[in-house]
């Protein structure tokens, strides 16, 4: 089952108008579908949609909106929806310590001149404290949900969170290296990066590469030390495609495979293959990606309709919220690995398999549908 790819910024959209007539997520697509007539839209003519004068900060932490992974695909939302909406500005902000104290007071400095603080990372888990002091501003998270004291999940009226199954990214990104790879070793690159983004990423993928080992005829290897190394390193290690699992690693895995001979690359979180030019041809096979940018569009809508409420959401490849690219413009996938990938992903829709991750209690060598 595929998405196509450029009706994802058309469906948020809708779903963010559609907010204004109640319901579920998906209730709300389909009012957008029915009663989106011209008549249906005059409760808009009063709104602010469009004349928001929204101001909104951008709070990066430590890596900023260059990283090629989650915070470039927030600035990416971000400038979409200033072209809905010419009343809006916002402005970036990074926080280079990554200390959870140090990017929560500086969230609270943002409140006091900005509408709306949109953070990314888990240093922002303690936003309770703040934005319970700040109610008249929104703040919008990203791999982050936000606690109470006891370290529980809790849902405020001015706080939004959006966390993804990393794990069915991986999942997907293990599959197509295992069939991909020529030397039989291929890995999910962290380096040091001990968040639970790349480790539920990093689980997804080895889970993936378990699964074409047993049923798909594969007999690929991870180096078990992959946890420390870099991109450089397990190249030396003779591995010959690698994943960048963590926010943190595009950069330096983009810069490693283009410099060796026979290595490729499966990015995350955004479309890398504009990045993987090299010489004569292109590093990057396809990229697992998140709709994190279509997502913060909507929410932005959502909030300049002011209809936003507080939510922690999940999302994963179920809501599509989780992809692939397979588009020649954006991928080279081989044949096989394309039809593959396809079953698989519905499999992960329907739940028929789901990869380990940090909290559903399975492993990379038992998980359902292995």
């Amino acid at each position: 089952m595929r998405k196509i790819i450029a009706m994802i910024t058309a469906t948020a959209m809708l779903t963010a108008l559609a907010a204004g007539f109640g319901g579920s997520a998906m209730s709300r697509v389909t009012a957008a579908e029915n009663n989106m007539t011209e008549d249906g839209l005059h409760f808009l003519d009063d709104s602010n949609l469009g004349k928001s004068e929204l101001k909104i900060a951008l709070l990066t932490s430590p890596a900023g909106t260059d990283d090629l992974a989650v915070n470039r695909g927030l600035k990416q939302g971000l400038n979409e929806f200033l072209e809905s909406d010419k009343t809006a500005s916002f402005k970036e902000f990074t926080e280079k310590t990554g200390k959870p104290a140090a990017c929560l007071k500086m969230a609270e400095e943002l409140a006091a001149g900005y509408d709306v603080v949109v953070a990314c990372g888990e240093m922002f888990s303690g936003i309770s404290d703040v934005a319970n002091k700040c109610k008249d501003t929104k703040f919008i998270l990203f791999d982050a949900v936000p606690l109470d004291g006891k370290g529980n999940p809790v849902v405020l009226d001015n706080v939004t969170s959006f966390k993804y199954r990393d794990e069915e990214s991986g999942f997907l990104a293990g599959i197509a290296a295992a069939i991909e790879s020529k030397s039989g070793k291929v890995a999910a690159v962290t380096a040091k990066d001990n968040g639970s983004v790349a480790a539920n990423a990093k689980l997804g993928f080895l889970c993936g590469v378990n699964y074409a080992n047993k049923n798909l005829g594969t007999s690929v290897k991870v180096p078990v030390s992959d946890n420390e190394m870099t991109a450089k390193q397990l190249i030396a290690e003779g591995c010959d495609i690698l994943y960048t699992a963590s926010p943190l690693c595009a950069k330096e895995v983009l810069r490693s495979a283009k410099a060796a001979q026979g290595v490729r690359v499966i990015g995350a979180f955004i479309d890398l293959f504009p990045y993987g030019g090299n010489a004569k041809d292109n590093v990057v096979i396809t990229s697992v990606y998140r709709t994190q940018d279509s997502d913060l569009l909507a929410e932005l809508l959502t909030i300049a309709l002011e209809n936003a409420v507080g939510e922690n959401k999940e999302s994963g490849t179920y809501d599509y919220s989780i992809n692939y690219y397979f588009d020649t413009e954006r991928s080279q996938l081989s044949d096989r690995t394309d039809t593959v990938l396809m079953e698989v992903f519905d499999m992960l829709w329907q739940k028929k398999v789901v990869p380990a991750s940090l909290t559903n209690g399975m492993s990379a060598d038992q998980f359902t549908g292995l």
